[in-house]
């Protein structure tokens, strides 16, 4: 395996890969659960495994409602689960928010708000086993501090 190269200038954090077995990376899941399932059942996750889940969860696909029952399941198994920008919409549907200091984009403040999490402006925060992230200019922030709740679980 390479190791990534970074401009100096280039904000990151390094993540210490050896706290788990495997470290899978999925996307754009779209609402397609059993799909998903499929492949986290072929992959054989386990606990000591990291899954991460880049962007597009729902949206189009069969089961959107699906996705979010699993998003759920794995915030009430104390999971750490990220959000960023627009991601505060998919806590919202998932009920996970209510309760929490939030943040994302300015365009989801009331509707966060109206679930019951408490707005905060602020670029990335952790608040349980949610961790928060308001815009893509936030990413530096936003990755350090889901790297250290990462390391930390």
């Amino acid at each position: 395996m390479t190791e990534p190269q970074f401009a100096a200038a280039v904000e990151h954090e390094h993540l210490d890969v050896s706290k788990w077995d495997e470290i899978y990376v999925v996307g754009d899941v779209h609402g397609c659960r059993a799909d998903l399932e499929r492949l986290l059942t072929k992959l054989e996750v386990t606990d000591d495994d990291l899954v991460a889940f880049v962007g597009d969860l729902v949206r189009k696909g069969p089961d959107s409602k699906g996705v979010l029952d699993l998003v759920r399941e794995v915030y009430e198994d104390h999971k750490i689960v990220g959000m960023i920008c627009h991601a505060g919409l998919v806590g919202i549907s998932a009920d996970i928010v209510e309760g929490s200091d939030a943040t994302g984009s300015r365009g989801i403040k009331d509707d966060l708000e109206n679930a019951g999490a408490t707005w905060v402006d602020e670029p990335a925060f952790r608040d349980g086993n949610l961790v928060w992230g308001r815009v893509v200019a936030d990413i530096p922030e936003y990755c350090r501090v889901l790297v250290d709740a990462l390391a930390k679980h």
